[in-house]
């Protein structure tokens, strides 16, 4: 199957950036669209708390919410 890569950078950039902490449940609802209509969806948002952060995953599938979270993470 086709890969989109980075098909929603803009409005998960939108809906965390500069937040502390952020959750987006993987739903077309929220993106605006659905490039493959029927199918599963499956989110991974690799993210970093400091531009200088090792990168972090975050993962979710169909209805599930994807959680961001730096709250923890001490800065150094």
């Amino acid at each position: 199957p086709l890969m989109r890569k980075n098909n929603v950078l803009v409005t998960i950039s939108q809906l965390c950036n500069d937040k502390v902490s952020c959750g987006v449940t993987v739903s077309p609802d929220v993106f605006g669209f659905d490039p493959y209509p029927g199918c599963n969806k499956q989110l991974d948002i690799e993210y970093r708390c400091f531009s200088y952060d090792r990168p972090r995953i975050a993962s979710g599938t169909q209805s599930e919410r994807v959680s961001i979270d730096c709250s923890q993470v001490e800065f150094p």
